[in-house]
Parts: structure tokens; C-alpha cells; sequence
């Protein structure tokens, strides 16, 4: 083994998928990182990313989630953190990609379970269509490459969302805006019309 290749970043793995184009994923001082793009996906900083926004949601709510839907699955990532912290949680994750689905298998474990049940399917067209599931927390982190999908911002898909939310249930929205503030400030107005807190 070459021991300098686990101090220095190196690329294990490249892949490419007609969702996410460019796909690969490196390995640094024995942890993983998937990249899209060139940007993070998984492990790397997203983790730290994650970790702060779960551990400020369970102070701000200390019940236990028991139901998760979460929309992109990536690297699985935020899926290891919500199973170290709440120990009774079963999740549901919806994936487009297939090419994505097989690599947070063989590259960073994560597999369906019994506690885990990943669904390859357009998350957009699962929402709409399930009317029966309630979810204490859905996670929306839907990418294609490095941006949103232009539905994410749609009144009527915050509203398919709502009605999959339990009544006190929580939505984490990962989206990115880089001097987009007008696109902010339709979201957040969007939100604030159709969630009672925000």
C-alpha cells in the first residue's frame, strides 16, 4: 500500500450517468467524498453540513423522528447521521438516478433494510402520487449535477409536500442560491403561505 495516497486526496472511482453527468468519488485520510460537477455531494464538508443542521433541528424539537422521507439520496450521507441520532427512525428515500443508487451502495454502504427503503423513481412524480405515508421530517435534497431542479420552487410541489408532512412534522430544504435573492424571496413567500412556521 501506498501510504502517501491516505494523507493526499486521491480519485478512487469515476462514473457517469445521464442525470448527474460527471460523477467520481475520491478518498482522504480513509473517508470518502462523491462530487458532482467537481461539487460535493457526499461525505467531505456536506457531512459536517448536515450533522450542525440535525443536531440544531433536535434541539429545536426533541421528539424523536420516527418516519423520514428523504428526496435525492446522493452518497447517503444524511441518512448515517439521522441513524446515529435517532435510534428508532425508518426512512424512505427516493432516487432518480441509478447510477447513484448503486454507487452510496458499493462506495459508502448504505443499503435497504428494514430501517431503510430506497425507491429509484422521479421524486417529483412519488410525491404527487403518495397520499397515504406521513413523515415526521422530510429532507428535500434534490440535485441534477450541481443545481435544483426548476420544479422545486413550484406552489403546487411545496403543497404535495405539505400534505405528506405529519402535523408536527419538520421539512429541511437544501438549496443553494448564489446571488439569486428574488428566487429566495419567492421561496421563502411561497413557504410562508403554505407552512404555518418557516
Amino acid at each position: 500500500m501506498n501510504w502517501l495516497s491516505y494523507f493526499t486526496p486521491s480519485e478512487i472511482a469515476k462514473f457517469s450517468s445521464p442525470f448527474n453527468k460527471k460523477i467520481k468519488i475520491t478518498q482522504h485520510l480513509g473517508k470518502k467524498t462523491l462530487y458532482v460537477d467537481n461539487a460535493e455531494q457526499s461525505g467531505g464538508t456536506i457531512t459536517g453540513m448536515w450533522g450542525k443542521t440535525i443536531r440544531t433541528m433536535k434541539q429545536l424539537n426533541n421528539e424523536t423522528i420516527k418516519q423520514c422521507l428523504i428526496l435525492g439520496l446522493g452518497g447517503g450521507t444524511i441518512i448515517n447521521i439521522l441513524e446515529r441520532t435517532y435510534l428508532e427512525i425508518k426512512i424512505t428515500a427516493i432516487e432518480i438516478d441509478p447510477v447513484m443508487i448503486k454507487i452510496a451502495q458499493d462506495y459508502f454502504s448504505i443499503k435497504s433494510n428494514s430501517f431503510l427503503k430506497i425507491i429509484n423513481a422521479d421524486a417529483f412524480n412519488w410525491v404527487k402520487k403518495n397520499k397515504v405515508e406521513k413523515f415526521d421530517l422530510i429532507i428535500f435534497d434534490l440535485y441534477l449535477g450541481t443545481k435544483n431542479p426548476a420544479k422545486a420552487t413550484n406552489k403546487s410541489f411545496l403543497h404535495d409536500l405539505k400534505e405528506l408532512l405529519d402535523t408536527d412534522g419538520f421539512i429541511l430544504y437544501n438549496r443553494h442560491f448564489q446571488n439569486d435573492t428574488q428566487d429566495f424571496e419567492i421561496l421563502k413567500k411561497y413557504c410562508q403561505e403554505i407552512f404555518k412556521t418557516v
